[in-house]
């Protein structure tokens, strides 16, 4: 029997708001408590999941990009 797996529904939603943050994917192992390795296979087991993190990423890269035009126009 295999390993019990920490993946839990509700970090679809909490992942997509942590990389609305501008934080990366693989953080997200510290608030899920696992390591990016567990989070990687969770994207091949869920697609939920998958689409968690493709919807995050566009959300962390507008994050960045405003953070980037905001810092080029000196604004806080």
């Amino acid at each position: 029997m295999g390993r019990r797996t920490k993946y839990k529904p509700e970090y679809c939603e909490m992942l997509v708001e942590h990389m609305k943050k501008g934080l990366s994917f693989e953080s997200f192992g510290a608030i899920a408590g696992v390591w990016k390795e567990a989070l990687y296979s969770w994207v091949n087991k869920h697609p939920d999941f998958e689409n968690a993190k493709k919807l995050g990423e566009v959300h962390c890269l507008l994050w960045w990009e405003r953070a980037g035009i905001a810092g080029m126009l000196g604004q806080p």
